[in-house]
C-alpha cells in the first residue's frame, strides 16, 4: 500500500482532535502545527491550510511573517484546485491541519498521485476552511520521484481528474465542472505528447488517444466557458490527432510553447 496505507492506518487509529500528513523525506517547520492550529481556532475552521517550500538539500529558512487568515467555505477551497497559484497547496494531504471528525475518506492503495482522489472531497464537505499564505511546509525535490518524472504511474491522476469531473457534475457544481473537464482532457493531450515525444511509449500512446476520443465525447459540451484557446486545441486534437501533436512538438522545440 506504500504512502496510502501509512495514512489511512494513521487515521484509522487517530485518538487526538487534529490530523496532519507528512510525507517521509519532506519536513515541518517547529512553528507550523501551532501556525496551522492557531489558524484553524481563530477562523472555527475544521481544515487549515498552508503554504510551502521546496528543497533539495539544505532546509530553507520560513518567512518569519504570516498574512491574514483567509478564511473560504468547502466548494470555494475546492475552486482554488483549479488555480495554477494555488493548485498544489489545496490538492496535496500535506501542509495541512484537519479535524479528525470532519475527515471521512480513505487513500486509495497502489495508486499514484492519491492526493488527487482525496483533497477536494474532504474540502467540499467542510463549512469553513482556513489558509494562511505562509510556508509550513518543506517539500524536497528529489530526481526521480513521482512528481519531478513522467512515467506510466503518473497515468493515475487521469482516473483521479475523471473521478473529479463525475463528482462535479453529480453536485451541480457546473463552474468546477467546466474547470475539470479542461484539466482532465488537456492532461491526457499532456500524457499523450510525453508518451510520443518523451519516453517513446507507443503502446500507451495508442491508449490515451483511445481514452481521448472517449472522454472529449462524453464530456465536452461542459467545456463551455472556457475559452476558445482550449477549446480549439481540444477540438483539433479530437479531429486531428497527428496534425496537433505535430504542431505542439515543433512549438515547444521552437520555444514558442513551454513544456508541458
Amino acid at each position: 500500500g506504500g504512502l496510502s496505507e501509512a495514512r489511512n492506518t494513521g487515521i484509522s487509529n487517530a485518538n487526538g482532535t487534529w490530523l496532519c500528513f507528512l510525507d517521509g523525506d519532506d519536513c515541518l517547520f517547529p512553528q507550523s502545527i501551532e501556525q496551522l492550529y492557531h489558524a484553524a481556532v481563530s477562523s472555527a475552521a475544521s481544515v487549515a491550510i498552508g503554504s510551502y517550500l521546496t528543497f533539495s538539500e539544505k532546509l530553507p529558512a520560513p518567512s518569519v511573517e504570516a498574512g491574514p487568515v483567509q478564511i473560504l467555505t468547502g466548494p470555494r477551497a475546492c475552486g482554488r484546485i483549479y488555480s495554477d497559484s494555488y493548485y498544489i497547496n489545496f490538492t496535496t494531504a500535506w501542509a495541512k491541519l484537519y479535524q479528525t471528525d470532519h475527515f471521512h475518506y480513505r487513500y486509495p492503495e497502489q495508486r499514484y498521485h492519491e492526493d488527487e482522489f482525496v483533497t477536494y472531497r474532504v474540502l467540499y464537505e467542510q463549512e469553513r476552511v482556513a489558509y494562511i499564505p505562509a510556508p509550513v511546509y518543506a517539500y524536497r525535490k528529489r530526481s526521480g520521484s513521482i512528481m519531478q518524472t513522467f512515467s506510466p504511474k503518473n497515468l493515475d491522476t487521469l482516473d483521479a481528474l475523471e473521478e473529479q469531473c463525475s463528482f462535479w457534475l453529480q453536485n451541480h457544481e457546473e463552474e468546477y465542472l467546466g474547470k475539470a473537464v479542461c484539466r482532465y482532457l488537456t492532461k491526457i493531450m499532456s500524457c499523450a505528447y510525453k508518451c510520443r515525444y518523451v519516453k517513446r511509449l507507443p503502446d500507451y500512446q495508442r491508449q490515451l488517444m483511445t481514452r481521448f476520443h472517449q472522454s472529449y465525447h462524453d464530456w465536452h459540451p461542459f467545456v463551455s466557458g472556457s475559452g476558445i484557446g482550449i477549446k480549439s486545441r481540444l477540438w483539433l486534437f479530437d479531429h486531428m490527432p497527428s496534425t496537433c501533436m505535430l504542431l505542439l512538438h515543433f512549438a515547444i522545440k521552437s520555444h514558442l510553447f513551454p513544456q508541458i
